[in-house]
């Protein structure tokens, strides 16, 4: 039979093993927590500069320019191929956007908007597996880019009777 101070004692270190358990977790979760924050404003930063940089060469180039700005860009991207692929039409807008290009959008065939569109010249770029669809994006990103900029002002809040 066990005596009241050893019932006590063994209570004490049950809750001393519980407490440093709970201690512990809170440890990891703060030390996951911190990790990931350093992680997530590591990414935000670079992805900011690649904003920036695309900007600075859109004001320098042409549509095609980009393009092949967005290819170089892709191929060396230090990210998750997942986060690359998904930022690069992101990447061609802001290259896009930095200079008008209403005159190269009008001289665009009209049927772009087809999955066809770019296919051709994405083939002449000798793809590699990392930027095929940063170059599909960015002929997507093109279409859309222009179709917005001709699209008359107003023309989507019509209603279609």
């Amino acid at each position: 039979m066990t005596t009241e101070p050893e019932r006590q004692t063994k209570k004490r270190g049950k809750l001393a093993f519980a407490a440093g358990l709970v201690g512990l977790i809170v440890l990891a979760s703060v030390s996951l927590g911190v990790f990931a924050l350093h992680n997530y404003n590591q990414t935000d930063a670079y992805l900011k500069r690649v904003l920036r940089e695309m900007r600075e060469t859109g004001a320098e180039t042409t549509a095609e320019g980009c393009i092949d700005r967005i290819m170089r860009w892709r191929a060396s991207c230090r990210l998750s191929n997942v986060l690359c692929d998904n930022f690069s039409p992101r990447a061609m807008q802001a290259c896009l956007a930095a200079k008008d290009r209403t005159g190269y959008c009008r001289s665009l065939p009209q049927d772009r908007g087809t999955t066809r569109f770019g296919y051709r010249d994405c083939k002449r770029r000798k793809m590699t597996r990392k930027t095929r669809k940063a170059c599909a994006s960015a002929y997507r990103m093109l279409d859309q880019y222009c179709r917005g900029l001709l699209q008359p002002r107003g023309a989507d809040a019509r209603i279609q009777k």
